[in-house]
């Protein structure tokens, strides 16, 4: 996987050495760069890229993404607004809802989650962290409802099941639950524990 992803960063360096105004390839650059964790090229290539090309909704997205992960919220949120200002797409508002639940402002996250499920209602990621979002407001039974839709989207969803064993217990149905927290451990016995927070699953757009 690393060394596609240094194949595709040759590749795009190459296309910008060729032609550094490239829009497409700025945002396609900072994307494999944010997948290693190398932000800051990452937010200096979006930054051109929505430089060159101001109504670039992906770059706008990406660009959030980015300043999220480095904790520049505020410039995030900015970012994310502007791309759903252009066009409304369901990673902008998923990505958004993430960062209004982590400030507390779960009732704006809920909104944001509902919109990005309308315009893509097969997005299981967005089905937990409405969930997430639901269970931090005692709704029980609603959060319970889209982590199964996100079980039904993807049965091999390890976290889905983890979250979904969670709320079960809260509610006193612990023999369901622990079917369901045995499935998130057979699944991914490393990377479920601890888990109890919001998915912090950031959506990125390609061009």
């Amino acid at each position: 996987m690393r060394g596609q992803m240094n194949q595709a960063i040759s590749h795009y360096e190459r296309a910008l050495a060729l032609k550094p105004d490239h829009a497409e390839a700025h945002n396609g650059l900072g994307l494999m760069l944010a997948m290693q964790s190398r932000l800051d090229q990452a937010i200096a290539h979006f930054l051109q890229a929505v430089k060159l090309q101001p109504n670039f909704v992906a770059a706008h997205n990406n660009l959030g993404n980015a300043l999220s992960m480095q904790g520049k919220m505020d410039q995030a949120v900015l970012h994310y607004e502007r791309a759903l200002s252009l066009q409304p797409v369901a990673a902008a508002h998923n990505n958004l809802g993430l960062l209004l639940a982590a400030s507390g402002k779960l009732d704006q996250a809920i909104l944001h989650y509902e919109r990005a499920l309308l315009l893509k209602p097969g997005h299981a990621d967005t089905h937990i962290n409405l969930g997430n979002t639901l269970r931090a407001q005692h709704k029980l039974d609603q959060a319970i409802l889209h982590y199964e839709n996100a079980l039904a989207l993807k049965p091999d969803h390890a976290l889905a099941h983890h979250y979904l064993g969670g709320v079960l217990a809260l509610q006193g149905r612990q023999e369901l639950a622990l079917t369901h927290h045995e499935q998130a451990l057979l699944l991914k016995p490393h990377d479920t524990g601890g888990h109890d927070g919001y998915l912090l699953t950031l959506n990125y757009l390609s061009n």
